[in-house]
């Protein structure tokens, strides 16, 4: 389906996957948002990522994203994938070797992580919440609520 302005898509602040790693957590719960601001950015730098049927967004995991409000009639569809590197291990372990094997895309798994020099933060646990229900509780205070339109 195609995605633009009225069904909320996709926002993104370009360059801000180099900058701090911000908190996503409030008293040891994640959120899975932040306060831009602690960075130095704002809603100005946001960049709307419309897109027709069929259409791809990529970006770091570290980039600043939301969406905005869907405030149309229609559904915004939504698969989310992850790439990475085959040396990259998660930080707090693989709990399933089988699917995490299976997603690798190409190459041959490597049994040593890189490691490289960046900043990292031990994520907190959602428990039984999913990404999506945790973000209620920040619902209209994260930058997606009233970003720039698409430019």
């Amino acid at each position: 389906d195609d995605c633009d302005e009225e069904n909320g898509p996709l926002l993104a602040i370009p360059g801000s996957h180099k900058g701090p790693i911000l908190e996503h957590n409030d008293n040891g719960h994640f959120l899975g948002a932040t306060d831009i601001a602690e960075a130095g950015l704002d809603n100005s730098q946001a960049v709307s990522l419309p897109g027709k049927a069929g259409s791809i967004t990529l970006h770091h995991v570290r980039t600043l994203h939301a969406s905005r409000a869907n405030t149309g009639d229609r559904a915004r569809l939504l698969m989310l994938n992850s790439y990475k590197a085959a040396d990259c291990w998660p930080i707090l372990g693989v709990p399933d070797l089988d699917w995490y094997h299976g997603c690798l895309v190409r190459g041959e798994t490597s049994w040593t992580p890189r490691m490289e020099p960046n900043p990292i933060r031990i994520p907190a646990d959602l428990g039984q919440v999913g990404l999506f229900t945790s973000q209620e509780a920040v619902r209209g205070r994260s930058f997606g609520e009233d970003a720039v339109a698409a430019r």
